[in-house]
């Protein structure tokens, strides 16, 4: 039976805009979920010469499940 996951992204530690949510048989599944699409979002959020970090906090409504960090840093030779 599929269950309601809540993703919360924060950027350089301020939130995103607006949470997303999505429907997974597991909290494997979602957490699984958050990995992938994590590069995809910091693609969008890159900004040059500067260190880029993402967080997405993965929550059943309730109590947070897990989180997924991620760091980029750009540098011009």
């Amino acid at each position: 039976m599929a269950r309601l996951f809540q993703f919360r992204h924060h950027v350089n530690g301020q939130p995103m805009a607006k949470d997303e949510c999505r429907e997974f048989a597991s909290p494997a599944e979602a957490c699984s979920y958050a990995v992938r699409r994590a590069p995809a979002i910091l693609r969008k959020i890159l900004r040059p010469k500067a260190n880029t970090y993402l967080a997405t906090e993965i929550s059943d409504g309730r109590k947070t499940l897990f989180i997924i960090r991620g760091k980029v840093t750009s540098e011009k030779q």
